[in-house]
C-alpha cells in the first residue's frame, strides 16, 4: 500500500471514543487512497470494455457471437465484479481523511493468506482480530506473532489497517530487544516526544530541527526498536517510561 494526495482540510473534530489520525497514518490512509482509485479505474475500463464488446456483438450479428471475442465478455465481468467494491472503499478513505479518526480492535491475532485478484497473483496476508479481518502488508504479516493478544489501529469507516501493538500487560509489541534502548540522547528525546504523541512538525520545533532530520532519526530509532511505525515505538517507550 505513495504518499497522501495534496493538501486536505483541516479534519474536523473526531467522534467520541475515537482516536485521531497522526500523521503517519494519514499518509497510510492516502496510500490506500491511490490503491482504491487505481482499483477504480480498472473497473470503470473494465466495464467500459464489457459494454464496447456487447454493442459490437450486438451489431455484428451472429458474427459477433461466433468468434473468440465471445470469451471477453466472462473475463470482463469477472473484473467488474472484483472492483465493484473499489469505489465504495474509495469514498468511505476520502471520509476518513477528512474526519481524521481511527477506531481500535484488540485481541488474538489470528493468521489467513486469501488469493488475489488474478491467475497468478501471490497469497495475500490476512490479520484477524476479534473476528475483523484485515489484509496486511507481507512485513506486518510477518511480524504479528499468531495467538498473542495485539491491538490493531484501523480507519473508522472504510476499515483500512493503520498500525498494530502488543496490549499483554502493556507491554510493547512482541520482538523488540533489550539492546532497542542503546541510543543516543537526542534519539531518547524524539522517542519521548513520540510516546507524548507528537507529530513530526512539533517534534522539529520543540528541539530545533528540520522535520526531515526528524523523519530521519524516525527511521534509525525504528530500526534500533525493531519497530515499523511511531505508534508501536510509542508502545516501547511508555512501559518503561
Amino acid at each position: 500500500m505513495a504518499s497522501a494526495p495534496g493538501r486536505e482540510a483541516a479534519p474536523g473534530p473526531a467522534p467520541a471514543g475515537q482516536a485521531r489520525l497522526s500523521e503517519e497514518e494519514r499518509r497510510t490512509i492516502g496510500r490506500y487512497i491511490l490503491a482504491q482509485g487505481v482499483f477504480s479505474l480498472a473497473g470503470l475500463a473494465a466495464l467500459a470494455g464489457l459494454v464496447a464488446l456487447a454493442l459490437w456483438m450486438v451489431s455484428a450479428g451472429e458474427r459477433g457471437f461466433a468468434g473468440p471475442w465471445v470469451l471477453g465478455v466472462p473475463v470482463l465481468l469477472l473484473w467488474c465484479a472484483l472492483l465493484a467494491l473499489a469505489p465504495v472503499r474509495l469514498a468511505r478513505a476520502l471520509g476518513d481523511l477528512r474526519q481524521g479518526a481511527v477506531s481500535t480492535v484488540q485481541g488474538l491475532a489470528q493468521k489467513d493468506r486469501v488469493r488475489r485478484p488474478g491467475l497468478i497473483a501471490p497469497l495475500a496476508g490476512v490479520l484477524v482480530i476479534d473476528g475483523r479481518r484485515f489484509r496486511v502488508p507481507e512485513p506486518v504479516f510477518r511480524s504479528v506473532p499468531a495467538d498473542r493478544r495485539v491491538r490493531v489501529r484501523f480507519a473508522a469507516r472504510s476499515g483500512a489497517f493503520l498500525s498494530w501493538a502488543g496490549c499483554e500487560d502493556g507491554a510493547p509489541p512482541p520482538g523488540l530487544a533489550e539492546t532497542a534502548w542503546d541510543l543516543t540522547r537526542r534519539e531518547r528525546e524524539i522517542l519521548d516526544l513520540l510516546a507524548q504523541g507528537c507529530t513530526d512538525k512539533e517534534i522539529a520545533r520543540r528541539l530545533n530541527l528540520s522535520p526531515a532530520t526528524v523523519r530521519g532519526y524516525n527511521s534509525e530509532l525504528y530500526a534500533k526498536l525493531g519497530v515499523t511505525n511511531r505508534t508501536q515505538a510509542a508502545a516501547c517507550a511508555r512501559p518503561r517510561g
